[in-house]
């Protein structure tokens, strides 16, 4: 038997061996089995067709290297997740957008680094890039494709683009040549129409909405008096200021000590400075444990304090504290001061002193009174910071180094006016300015005839009005590809009437007239008729009279660059449609699924179950957001 073994051992190893090796697998042979044909596994479908599960590992594996590198696209920007990705992808790819990765806009070692660096793998990284180039020259063709006319894009973009100089002249409705005398009847009806739009917000600028208001008591500790309470103490005598100047004599400030001169005034002052700066710190602890204590114990909701019905006698007084102040430190009693009447919360800047103080006590960015105020509980704050009507906030400082304790002592929320009363005086006003428009109104003809007949200059000069010089224009080329390319609008230029305000109706009117003109540059040469004009500005109460000076067109590279990449086309339906993108909305992974009629996984855990297979293949699964479906 020893010889049958020794002769056939290798043999014997080999089917032995083999047979334990299948008990041993037993257990995993299902699951072998399951997955030898899970990357196969359709779980979607678009256009028809269906998508696998490897697709689907790929693809996310692609989203996820988009989202962290932050790959925009133009007119879309930032992809929102991978099915989208996944969409433009096939969009792109049906137009014969996206090549082999050799269009990849990157080199392979480039791939190599990034591959590093996210964990993706270098092929996935490659085909990540091309498609996004293929993407990217896929939505430029679209734009591009554009059914406007040459004509109409040239004319829409010098209305567009041209910036027109100009000099104006404002005649602003203020009271009619008899002043009206409107009925409680009329006050309230005009209340009732605007009483509840923001000031500026309603037609021709009316709205009467009460901005939140508050008043306030607060403390002031002056720097010079935590100063003046050290001086002339056994702190900064001269042994004290000896010691300070031996331990100090490696400052470049100080020079060396000399055992026979006098004490230099720079080590004077450096000591004050450090003993001030300690007393302060040591003001400010005291203040808030003083201010705290009373309130221990007490319950939160929110992030803010329930207080009980007694506490306006449990709390302690600011004149109280003052005192103690004045008894523990030997500085000069604090003043403290009253608001008497509630002030607009974003006026609290103006109060001296406290105006311009601040905190950093909830995080390294100071903040302001005013900002803190605004988040207080009576007015709805998000308990970010725990400021509440009758509990003193924190300690603030400003730059000159005083201190501020405050309280709020009452609140009005934003609200519309309960009564004309509230708002009687700007009622009346308001009223009277629109019975002076309407009469403007029926003059425009012959303020025109007469600002053309004497000159501009003449006509203001007249009138003992101002002539104020502009440039006015829609949209400024520089910047249109930028924001198209990575904020997906493009923001107009500020239609700023100097000395009235903002009115974009008058801008747009002066801009259009000036784009019908055939001469460019100065326009001086031109005759009165063209050149001087009158607009009505509705939401200012106003006539604004207008000289053309010099029209400066856009560029033909400008034009060209613009017209050709598609964003002119763009720009132009933006404006139509009040500043919506329609390549944008063309993109969305709404408007893709349904155009390309995809069907999602129909399950969740069928993501689940591929990314695990991912993850067992040694592929990188796609993050948590960016796996997200619709």
């Amino acid at each position: 038997m020893n010889k049958f073994f020794r002769k056939y051992n290798k043999w014997l190893l080999a089917v032995f061996g083999s047979g334990l090796m299948v008990i041993f697998l037993m257990p995993e042979i299902p699951s072998l089995l399951s997955n030898m044909g899970s990357g196969q596994a359709v779980v979607g479908s678009i256009d028809g067709k269906s998508i696998t599960r490897s697709e689907l590992i790929d693809i996310q594996n692609q989203a996820q290297l988009v989202d962290r590198m932050g790959m925009q696209l133009p007119f879309i920007g930032l992809v929102d997740n991978w099915e989208q990705w996944y969409l433009l992808v096939h969009e792109a790819t049906k137009a014969g957008m996206i090549g082999g990765q050799a269009t990849s806009p990157i080199p392979m070692q480039t791939a190599i680094d990034i591959s590093r660096s996210t964990g993706i793998p270098p092929y996935t990284v490659q085909t990540t890039y091309a498609n996004w180039a293929g993407i990217a020259n896929y939505l430029g063709h679209i734009a591009a494709s554009s059914p406007m006319s040459d004509r109409r894009m040239r004319l829409e973009g010098r209305r567009l683009f041209d910036a027109a100089d100009v000099q104006l002249v404002s005649l602003k409705a203020d009271s009619p040549e008899q002043a009206i005398s409107p009925t409680e009847e009329e006050l309230q009806a005009h209340l009732d129409a605007w009483g509840d739009v923001e000031p500026g917000e309603g037609e021709h600028g009316f709205g009467y909405r009460l901005p939140e208001r508050t008043t306030i008591e607060w403390m002031t500790i002056p720097k010079a008096t935590i100063r003046d309470s050290i001086e002339g103490t056994e702190a900064i005598n001269d042994i004290a200021l000896r010691k300070y100047w031996r331990r100090n004599e490696s400052d470049a400030n100080i020079p060396p000590v000399d055992a026979e001169a006098e004490i230099p005034e720079i080590v004077r002052t450096q000591l004050l400075d450090e003993l001030t700066e300690k007393r302060r710190n040591e003001i400010k602890r005291v203040i808030a444990d003083r201010v705290r204590n009373p309130r221990r114990g007490f319950t939160e909701s929110g992030g803010f304090i329930v207080l009980p019905e007694d506490w306006s006698d449990r709390q302690i007084a600011f004149d109280d504290l003052g005192q103690q102040l004045q008894a523990e430190y030997g500085i000069e009693i604090p003043v403290v001061s009253r608001s008497d009447e509630l002030v607009e919360v974003q006026d609290l800047r103006s109060l001296p002193g406290i105006g311009l103080a601040n905190t950093d006590k909830y995080g390294q960015r100071p903040i302001a009174i005013a900002e803190l105020i605004t988040e207080t509980k009576e007015f709805d704050g998000s308990g970010l910071y725990p400021i509440q009507q009758n509990v003193a906030g924190p300690v603030l400082q400003d730059r000159q180094d005083n201190l501020y304790l405050f309280r709020i002592t009452d609140t009005d929320a934003a609200r519309a006016p309960a009564s004309v009363d509230e708002v009687r005086g700007q009622l009346v006003t308001d009223l009277n300015r629109l019975a002076h428009y309407q009469e403007l109104l029926a003059d425009v003809d012959a303020v025109r005839t007469r600002a053309r007949a004497d000159g501009i200059n003449q006509f203001a000069e007249e009138r003992d009005a101002r002539v104020q010089a502009a440039s006015l224009r829609q949209y400024d080329p520089r910047f249109v590809q930028f924001f198209l390319q990575n904020q997906n609008s493009m923001p107009k230029s500020p239609p700023v009437i100097p000395g009235l305000g903002e009115d974009e109706t008058v801008v747009t009117a002066v801009l259009k007239d000036a784009s019908r003109l055939q001469q460019d540059g100065s326009l001086s040469d031109l005759d009165s008729e063209q050149r001087i004009d009158v607009y009505p500005s509705d939401d200012n109460l106003a006539l604004v009279v207008v000289q053309l000076n010099k029209r400066t067109p856009i560029t033909l590279d400008e034009f060209n660059q613009m017209a050709s990449s598609g964003l002119l086309g763009t720009i132009i339906e933006m404006d139509e449609t009040g500043g919506e993108n329609p390549m944008t909305e063309a993109f969305t992974l709404e408007s893709l699924m349904e155009r390309n009629r995809y069907i999602p996984p129909s399950n969740p855990s069928d993501e689940d179950d591929a990314l695990d297979d991912g993850a067992s293949a040694g592929t990188t699964p796609a993050a948590d957001d960016a796996t997200s479906g619709s």
